[in-house]
């Protein structure tokens, strides 16, 4: 029997116990042994499909140690491997296209890079088994093996709902070890750029704009554009473009300079969608405009003693 073996983490505070709740890990698990099975009959067709075995758990964190493996022998084989030359078996490269090596982006390493871009080209080359990909100004190499997961619905699908675990409260991290050595992590901020693109034909659902007051938590840009920013202040946290050019100069300009707890006094477009492909909902938000911006108040560091208002019961004895 053919095997390999790697680990899968979710770091946060609330899984510093070692506990993780059955509902985000269950579902979590279970897609990335689907995963797993869906990325061995797309590429390697003519061998059966991989299993995974949970083996252990440890504190500090939640992790499990995961066991692939496959009945046929032929997973056993010595194939050519990484970019450089290098040689492995079929199993250890599905594990090593999927979660990662040291020689070869993986494609939950890809789809990080990618930072939620479609992929708009694809191009052969340069080297042999390689391909090019170009998402607007994001430009990377990858085994072919990889472009062709990303492509599959289906196995996208199985990563998003990997990551799931991400969206819940107190999850911040998702890690992944192979042969003792990290191989790829994933922040909650990075889980956006796992979900499916809507496709063209997305049905939209509603629309409206809402003048809200936003904190700003982290601040992308390009010159002269936006790119994701992250707010918070209305129940949740979320990432939206800024498409107020005015601002967006004064932010070049470093007229305005942003700080922790700042908040913008905006109006937020919102727009929901259902992607037909998946049935899922999603909800693309934009700033059309920034009123005002706020800066957070300093707080003043209090050195004294905190003196009691209320009298003593000796005193309250005296009184009497």
């Amino acid at each position: 029997m053919a095997e390999t073996s790697f680990e899968v983490k979710y770091e946060g505070d609330a899984l510093r116990d070692g506990r993780m709740p059955v509902r985000d890990l269950a579902p979590a698990l279970l897609s990335l042994g689907e995963l797993m099975k869906e990325a061995s009959l797309l590429l390697f067709p003519d061998n059966d499909p991989v299993a995974l075995e949970i083996e252990a758990t440890k504190e500090g964190s939640f992790a499990v140690d995961l066991i692939m493996q496959a009945a046929s022998e032929n997973w056993e084989q010595i194939v050519a491997g990484a970019t450089g030359g290098g040689m492995a078996t079929s199993l250890s490269l599905l594990k090593d296209w999927v979660i990662g090596d040291d020689n070869d982006v993986s494609l939950f390493g890809l789809l990080k890079k990618l930072k939620g871009k479609r992929v708009e080209k694809e191009a052969p080359g340069p080297g042999p088994g390689e391909t090019t990909l170009t998402a607007e100004d994001i430009r990377l190499v990858v085994r072919s093996e990889i472009a062709v997961l990303n492509r599959d619905k289906g196995v996208r699908r199985r990563v998003r709902e990997v990551v799931e675990p991400l969206h819940r409260e107190g999850i911040d991290v998702l890690k992944f070890r192979s042969d003792n050595k990290p191989v790829v992590e994933i922040e909650k901020g990075d889980a956006p750029a796992f979900e499916l693109p809507a496709t063209d034909d997305s049905e939209i659902l509603s629309e409206q704009e809402i003048d809200v007051y936003l904190e700003v938590l982290t601040a992308e840009l390009e010159k002269g554009s936006a790119r994701k920013w992250r707010f918070g202040g209305i129940g949740e946290t979320f990432q939206a473009t800024v498409d107020d050019s005015a601002f967006l100069e004064k932010v070049n300009l470093r007229e305005e300079v942003f700080g922790t707890g700042d908040q913008l006094h905006s109006r937020l477009q919102i727009i929901q969608r259902r992607d037909p492909a998946t049935g899922r909902i999603r909800a693309d938000r934009r700033v059309v405009k920034v009123y005002d911006y706020i800066e957070a108040p300093e707080q003043l560091a209090f050195e004294g003693r905190v003196e009691e208002s209320q009298e003593s019961p000796e005193s309250d004895a005296e009184a009497g």
